[in-house]
């Protein structure tokens, strides 16, 4: 940038990735979020990770934006994210509710891919059988994007639909079937069913709310 920096920037920043992990974005988007007024996550999952030290204290995100701690800022997780929702939820809210930190400013995109169990379960079974290993985190982040090019996957906003239960029985068969595996599909249910409710007032979408910020600059 000429006569200006990242401290001073008034337009868009967009921190790209794509070749290491471990390379220091976390910690530049933790810095840049605390002057935004929207942060967007807009793909990745679980098997990714930052750390955030701030005068709340210490956390450990994989799902939720570091602009979670920005509470004047739009925190978005865009649908391009495969959604753990066992991380989001049991660990990374957890985190924030021990703190005392909202995410009222929280939205999730109705249309992010939604990481199942069995994701991860097919994600090990992979790498146990593979000749040549790839170290992967099993955290069925790649078997998620697989679902989500075959169009078989289930997104967040099924999850919010009144069929879900169809939906979720649906595939647990297909996937127990095709991937011989013991999934009991009453037990997801009611486990998702759960996280349904705590998530249902924070979806929506994502696109309208960036473009209108773009337009008015």
């Amino acid at each position: 940038m000429k006569n200006t920096s990242l401290k001073s920037w008034q337009g868009i920043t967009c921190v790209i990735g794509l070749d290491w992990g471990d390379s220091g974005k976390g910690r530049l988007i933790d810095d840049l979020s605390s002057r935004a007024d929207i942060v967007a996550r807009y793909s990745g999952g679980s098997n990714t990770g930052h750390t955030v030290k701030n005068k709340y204290g210490k956390f450990a995100m994989h799902i939720m934006p570091s602009g979670i701690f920005n509470q004047k800022a739009q925190c978005l997780i865009g649908r391009g994210v495969a959604c753990d929702l066992e991380s989001l939820i049991e660990d990374e809210m957890a985190q924030l509710q021990k703190a005392a930190i909202s995410w009222k400013n929280l939205i999730i995109d109705e249309q992010a891919s939604l990481t199942m169990p069995w994701h991860k379960l097919r994600d090990g079974l992979r790498e146990e059988f593979r000749l040549k290993k790839i170290g992967t985190t099993k955290r069925g982040v790649g078997p998620t994007y697989a679902d989500r090019i075959e169009r078989v996957g289930l997104r967040i906003k099924d999850l919010m639909s009144s069929d879900f239960k169809d939906k979720l029985f649906e595939e647990v068969k297909i996937q127990n079937k095709f991937f011989n595996l013991k999934l009991n599909p009453t037990q997801i249910y009611r486990r998702y069913l759960k996280f349904s409710k705590l998530l249902k007032p924070y979806v929506g979408q994502t696109i309208p709310i960036v473009k209108n910020a773009q337009n008015m600059g």
